[in-house]
């Protein structure tokens, strides 16, 4: 190899090293963004399991005081419940949708819509 070579390769290997380093980084950011979905998933799930179960407990006095039994349990939770529907005797269809995420974006916040998730039981 030519010294003349040598030195216009010179300081190569460093922004090989920077592009990999960056790339792991955005790895590992969107690893991290996919989890934090998949919790508030399973979470909004477990709260329209919790709802569901309850309402159709309380289907014995009426679909109102199941729906009302709904929206206590998605409330207590910390989901808000977006819809609920009595179905076959004593079968209860809930909906439940969570809090929106605040994500900052290019130094803007930007409100994400939570999982919105259904739940029969009955």
């Amino acid at each position: 190899m030519t010294r003349e070579r040598c030195r216009r390769e010179s300081g190569s290997a460093g922004l090989a090293v920077l592009a990999v380093a960056a790339g792991i980084g955005l790895l590992g950011l969107f690893a991290a963004v996919l989890g934090t979905v998949a919790v508030a998933r399973h979470s909004a799930a477990a709260a329209a399991d919790l709802a569901a179960l309850g309402a159709a407990e309380s289907m014995a006095a009426g679909p109102q005081a199941a729906c009302r039994q709904a929206a206590r349990l998605a409330t207590a939770m910390g989901v808000a419940l977006a819809e609920c529907r009595p179905g076959p005797p004593g079968a209860v269809l809930v909906v439940v949708q969570a809090r929106p995420w605040r994500a900052q974006l290019l130094g803007r916040t930007v409100l994400l819509p939570g999982p919105r998730v259904t739940a029969r039981a009955g």
